[in-house]
């Protein structure tokens, strides 16, 4: 089979992406566990709440600082501590598979990279199609599949789609609902979309995205179609995902809006400028932790990136993201911004647009998002936050 051949067999490039794909995440799990077994007592300086005494130093390590809130909802369900504020599928489905597999840890991890691979599949395959969409060759449209799924993977964040955090299950989600988007397949869609709004509050966002993304449609072919009908349902349902959520928290804690109260627990308030969030974070960051300046930073360039988006025809990546970037800017911090980017898919078609044709510039960007990566992920596991 030639070369092109191969690329025009979609089934087996992505399983080879897939496979490549495993292979990396495989590589960085033994770098982690090496970390953490080099320094197994690395834990043992943090306070009780952040520690959950796993029978491994390595299972330590991935459920410190978040994924103690995601245990305690898994072991508990939700209380008036500040647990409403992680929202309930990716522990409730922990919970309902653990009780099959008898180990909430290793289902929780085990979940994660099943996500995280699936998610990867999903991100190249919007890619693909939004390449085709813009009339590039076929194998321009595999390169930057393949491109945006390899750098996905070494992204800075890398860590967090392995502990027991909610990063891949959002991920999944929002991946899924750009490729169902893409191809109109709106059943799917409106699921993965509400599925992403039970799973994490900026997953609300996608259906402002969609509307917006919807509307420059209709304006700019000066006609409602049904395409267009079929979106706005799918905008509709979006957010039955949160409402679920709210229902949860009605049943267990007599207060639906108790996920925006427990905010005030991490330093979040309402009524600020995102420019005023930057500014600030720049000049004296929250903690004095230099980590909020990268913080601050990273919700600048994402702006770009928004902009950029939407200049490139990705209308509904390109306002995602935006909001990603800037909503949470309100709230007084620029806290966790990396985590709430790295999650999005039109970050890595940028990238993958970026660097495609251009081996020696994706070398250079792979290596320095893959330090980046060991960084933090060494951090994480050490016991430091790494956001």
């Amino acid at each position: 089979m030639t070369d092109r051949n191969r690329l025009r067999s979609p089934a087996r490039f992505y399983l080879e992406t897939a496979l490549l794909f495993m292979l990396g995440k495989g590589l960085f799990l033994i770098f982690l566990y090496a970390i953490v077994m080099t320094f197994p007592n690395a834990h043992q300086g943090q306070t009780p709440e952040y520690v959950y005494y796993h029978h491994s130093a390595f299972g330590n390590a991935l459920m410190s600082w978040d994924g103690g809130w995601y245990r305690r909802i898994i072991l508990d369900g939700y209380a008036e501590d500040g647990r409403a504020a992680f929202f309930p599928v990716f522990p409730y489905l922990v919970r309902a598979l653990a009780s099959i597999t008898h180990s909430r840890w290793t289902t929780g991890v085990v979940l994660n990279n099943v996500l995280t691979v699936g998610g990867a599949l999903f991100l190249s395959s919007w890619i693909a199609e939004k390449t085709k969409e813009s009339k590039a060759t076929f194998v321009l449209a595999r390169k930057r599949a393949r491109a945006g799924a390899l750098f996905f993977l070494v992204a800075p964040g890398a860590v967090f789609f392995t502990a027991l955090y909610t990063e891949a299950s959002f991920f999944f989600a929002v991946s899924g609902f750009f490729f169902f988007v893409a191809r109109r397949n709106y059943w799917a869609a409106a699921l993965f979309g509400a599925l992403a709004s039970a799973t994490r509050s900026t997953g609300i966002f996608l259906a402002p995205s969609l509307f917006v993304a919807t509307a420059v449609e209709v304006i700019r072919y000066r006609t409602v179609t049904l395409e267009s009908v079929k979106k706005i349902a799918v905008v509709a349902a979006v957010p039955l995902g949160l409402v679920a959520f709210m229902y949860v928290l009605h049943v267990q804690l007599k207060d639906p809006l108790a996920f925006v109260k427990a905010q005030v627990g991490w330093g979040r308030t309402s009524g600020h400028m995102p420019w005023d969030t930057v500014l600030k974070e720049l000049k004296e960051p929250s903690y004095g932790d230099a980590l909020y300046r990268v913080d601050a930073l990273a919700s600048v360039a994402a702006v770009g990136l928004a902009i950029w988006s939407c200049a490139s025809g990705d209308v509904l990546g390109g306002i995602f993201v935006a909001l990603c970037a800037i909503v949470p800017l309100t709230t007084g911090t620029s806290m966790s911004m990396s985590r709430f980017l790295v999650v999005v898919p039109s970050v890595f078609r940028a990238i993958s647009h970026f660097v495609a044709g251009h081996p020696r510039r994706g070398n250079v960007v792979f290596f320095g998002m893959a330090l980046a990566a060991a960084y933090f992920g060494t951090t994480f596991v050490l016991g430091y936050w790494a956001g």
